[in-house]
């Protein structure tokens, strides 16, 4: 819009057009490894950097922490920015970045022999094998991002701390389909978070594909993938931190990855014979089932079975192009109607809800 550069102050902090370093490494680390509770459902993938600028995760195969007995490792690569970043008061945050992502073997024999009916696309599944972007609140567990697979994209929408289910709130994975994509493919994702109206809106390749209001608050009740026991409330945080994940998410039950139209005209999920979560990680009193929250979760494969978590999938992320921007409402425009505020336009949101470039 014209007048966009009138209504905001707009600072760039961080830009990364090309990755010029890898997680841990320099005087001062830009991001890091994440290394919460190390050995427990995590491993560690070191990066690569190449000579253009883009950070690979080469995650193929999965590996699990000890296949003898049989511990498993749902998280493969977790990196995070070190910095903490706020939406301004009435303003907003807008996070940007290019990837692309390759699920491998995701299909494969073994694989159909475990989980057969129950994971009847595995390559649109997110369970398997997903690169995830992650813009979080690690205190309240609120989380938005996307969640990419061989041929979906999903917006994904959490509220998952653990702490927090003892203290009577809902825990909850929300995963929306959003766009059909195809094994290592680049899109633009950008995720704006808006603190005047408490929202995230999700864009992919300039297209707004989704928002949320209400934060805390399930957004729709047949996406949901993972849920525990309790009460909702909403709440907006003001700090995030970013995470880039890949990762297996087996103790999900099935997402709305099949849909068909009925008679009216409508879409519905279509959802396997008798669904349940894939492989258990937590105590099933932890979880519901999400599609009768009355009855608990359950699971193809139990505790004392996780080395089915991984079954010879894996995945390999590449990344590019990283900016986060702080958008901070100005009643008096005239400085930014000087020039001094040229950048404003630059990821700006025009009337369609299309992301600027």
């Amino acid at each position: 819009m014209d007048d966009y550069g009138c209504k905001y102050d707009t600072q760039v902090i961080v830009n990364k057009p090309k990755f010029d370093s890898l997680p841990g490494t320099g005087e001062n680390p830009f991001w890091n490894y994440w290394n919460y509770r190390p050995g427990y459902w995590f491993n560690h993938t070191e990066a690569t950097l190449t000579d253009c600028g883009h950070v690979i995760f080469d995650s193929a195969p999965f590996t699990a922490l000890d296949p003898v007995a049989g511990e498993s490792a749902g998280v493969q690569s977790l990196a995070l920015l070190n910095d903490y970043f706020t939406v301004p008061d009435e303003g907003q945050l807008l996070l940007t970045c290019r990837y692309a992502y390759v699920a491998t073997n995701v299909t494969n024999t073994y694989g159909q022999q475990l989980f057969g009916p129950l994971m009847p696309d595995p390559e649109s599944d997110l369970r398997p094998s997903i690169a995830c972007i992650d813009i979080l609140d690690l205190t309240s567990g609120i989380g938005f991002s996307f969640v990419t697979t061989n041929r979906k994209i999903y917006v994904h929408y959490t509220r998952f701390a653990a702490n927090l289910v003892s203290e009577g709130v809902m825990n909850f994975q929300v995963d929306v389909p959003v766009m059909d994509t195809c094994p290592g493919k680049y899109h633009d994702y950008a995720i704006l978070l808006d603190d005047a109206t408490k929202s995230a809106s999700f864009f992919i390749d300039g297209k707004k594909v989704y928002q949320i209001y209400n934060s805390g608050f399930l957004s729709s009740d047949q996406f949901i993938t993972v849920e525990t026991p309790g009460n909702q409330s909403m709440f907006f945080p003001k700090q995030y931190q970013l995470v880039f994940i890949v990762a297996s998410f087996m103790s999900a039950y099935s997402p709305c990855n099949i849909q068909q139209t009925n008679l009216d005209g409508s879409i519905s999920c279509v959802f396997p014979q008798n669904d349940k979560g894939l492989v258990q990680h937590s105590p099933s009193a932890f979880y519901v089932n999400p599609r009768n929250p009355n009855q608990p979760g359950e699971f193809l494969y139990d505790l004392t079975q996780q080395q089915y978590t991984n079954y010879g999938q894996g995945g390999i992320l590449s990344m590019t192009n990283l900016f986060i921007t702080t958008r901070t409402p100005q009643p008096d425009c005239s400085c930014l109607k000087s020039g001094n505020n040229e950048d404003a336009s630059l990821l700006a949101v025009d009337e369609d809800g299309n992301v600027q470039a």
